[in-house]
């Protein structure tokens, strides 16, 4: 079977039981995963120099199984939630890319990077899906009812072994900012993607929507609510998904 007819395969399940939806979590908030599926973190970086792919560990924290689909797919596949023809564009596989998984037990799923084309002067991001599908809980449930599946998409970034040290701070120190009248250009200089968690002129929150992220080398626009004023502060996401320091600066204005 090709990879397009599995996946495509796979997405029939989604016809076959009633259930409830399971909970993901990360493993920084165990209190509300016990009922749940627990993620080791919220974003995976794939180091360009690994020879053997890398791991990523997934927690069945409740008391029935699930079949668990595991596959890399494009990061605007993985926004637009209709991925189907996509797996198999990327060069990245999971293993195993679909397996049961048992109450109360942990999974280790293996990443390999299969063909390396990627640039090597600059990050690239990609979406790795976790797709997890109840099981029945019996014999009697009908075969004409619908399962409700909970598919989860983490950032996954492959980081190429020339590049330099991916420090949080100093990569939050490079960004730049510039103000024009009601509109805020913000650059990327870095080999790094870069993920807002905070922006703030004076005590204003930018209202940054969707478009937290600013590839490497490049730049974002926000527009800003009139007449505010004051220092630029701003705080990035980490490697682990955790909010990183505030760093502040006066706000430059276009002349």
């Amino acid at each position: 079977m090709s990879p397009r007819n599995f996946y495509r395969a796979i997405s029939l399940l989604s016809v076959l039981s009633v259930s409830a939806v399971p909970f993901f979590a990360t493993a920084g908030n165990i209190a509300s995963a016990q009922d749940g599926i627990t993620l080791s973190t919220t974003r995976v970086i794939y180091p360009g120099d690994v020879r053997n792919g890398i791991t990523y560990t997934l927690t069945n924290n409740t008391l029935r199984p699930f079949l668990l689909q595991s596959r890399v797919i494009s990061r605007d596949a993985g926004q637009q939630q209709n991925s189907d023809d996509d797996a198999e564009q990327t060069p990245f596989i999971v293993l195993p890319p679909l397996t049961r998984f048992e109450p109360d037990t942990a999974l280790t799923l293996r990443i390999r990077l299969t063909k390396n084309t990627l640039p090597h002067d600059r990050e690239s991001v990609f979406t790795l899906a976790l797709n997890a599908i109840p099981a029945q809980h019996n014999s009697d449930e009908t075969q004409t009812s619908l399962v409700m599946s909970t598919q989860n998409n983490l950032k996954l970034f492959y980081r190429p072994s020339g590049l330099p040290p991916a420090d949080i701070e100093q990569i939050a120190k490079q960004i730049e900012f510039l103000r024009s009248n009601n509109e805020l250009t913000v650059k990327n200089p870095t080999p790094f993607y870069i993920t807002f968690n905070t922006l703030f002129i004076g005590n204003t929150e930018t209202e940054l929507g969707n478009n937290r992220m600013i590839a490497p080398f490049s730049e974002q626009k926000w527009s800003l609510q009139p007449g505010i004023s004051g220092d630029i502060r701003w705080q990035l996401i980490t490697d682990d998904g955790r909010p990183g320091k505030i760093i502040s600066s006066p706000l430059t204005s276009a002349r």
